[in-house]
């Protein structure tokens, strides 16, 4: 064979194992044609169906910034920190390092510096400092809290602040407001890294014991047969590749209704691998993985 046909046959095998792939999506059918599929590659579509599932979660956190509209009177409460040139600053170490421990008040907000964070008997609207955590609390009809650390917040100078707007070509007040935004902001991302790991980790735990359930769920079918149908390997890859269709699914309903994403996800899942089962049940040869021979039974009375 010439290296062009050559070249010509492997495409034709690739672009045919694409298409079987991506009809495997929402067919059962080609998804059975993949049970044969290596077990690093198997490892790898674990890996994508579990960020899939867990980005509507990531995405209902990212949504949580609204919290700081929440917050009401904290432009004003910030305003006035920054017109009494508040003698606190964060250094290139992200702490927090202000003119000794005091309170004041701010606009509606009572604000407190403290050496270690301590919100015990808090009942009123508080804006409280420590050198290596910040908390928003806003008391109203509900109570809002947002809190977070200053790693993403190093050169922030409240002391600076009223000096800089001065010299700012949009004006005192938008100068304020933007540098308020930030601050709150950063302070709900601070964290983004740890939640999203968290996220990941018990998901990924979650979906683990999924795959393990199910597959066992699938292997059922064996059950009094006297040709083994499918074996564990086989049922393994059924299990992992049947939740990405529903996984992707979830990921783009993620971007509107993150709450339910997840539930969809559960539901579209359970159905496919129901629909599966007694697919499976009614076949009459044996699906294998790579390597692996049927098992014959002897048939019982």
């Amino acid at each position: 064979m010439s290296p062009s046909h050559f070249l010509k046959a492997n495409g034709d095998i690739m672009n045919k194992k694409l298409q079987t792939f991506g009809k495997a999506l929402y067919s059962n059918t080609e998804l059975l044609k993949l049970s044969k599929m290596p077990l690093l590659l198997l490892a790898l579509m674990l890996f994508v169906n579990v960020s899939l599932v867990s980005s509507p979660n990531i995405i209902g956190y990212m949504d949580g910034l609204s919290v700081i509209e929440r917050l009401e009177g904290v432009d004003d409460a910030f305003e006035e920190m920054y017109e009494t040139e508040l003698g606190c600053a964060i250094d290139e170490e992200a702490k927090m390092q202000c003119d000794g421990e005091f309170q004041a008040m701010y606009g509606d907000y009572h604000f407190q510096y403290q050496t270690a964070l301590d919100t015990d008997g808090i009942e009123e609207s508080t804006i409280l400092f420590t050198p290596d955590q910040a908390v928003v609390i806003y008391q109203g009809e509900t109570t809002e809290v947002l809190d977070g650390d200053y790693s993403l917040l190093q050169g922030f100078d409240f002391s600076a602040m009223k000096a800089n707007a001065q010299s700012s070509d949009n004006g005192a007040a938008t100068y304020y407001e933007d540098n308020t935004n930030f601050f709150l902001k950063n302070l709900y991302y601070s964290d983004l890294s740890q939640h999203i790991g968290l996220v990941y980790t018990v998901q990924f735990a979650q979906t683990l014991l999924y795959v393990v359930l199910v597959s066992l769920m699938v292997l059922m079918v064996n059950f009094r047969a006297s040709v083994k149908k499918i074996t564990y390997q086989a049922a393994l890859r059924v299990t992992i590749l049947a939740m990405t269709g529903p996984a992707l699914l979830a990921a783009l309903l993620g971007l509107w209704i993150p709450g339910w994403a997840y539930l969809i996800f559960t539901m579209i899942y359970l159905i496919r691998i129901i629909v599966i089962y007694y697919s499976l049940n009614r076949r009459s040869e044996t699906l294998v993985g790579p390597k692996e021979t049927p098992e014959i039974r002897e048939e019982t009375e």
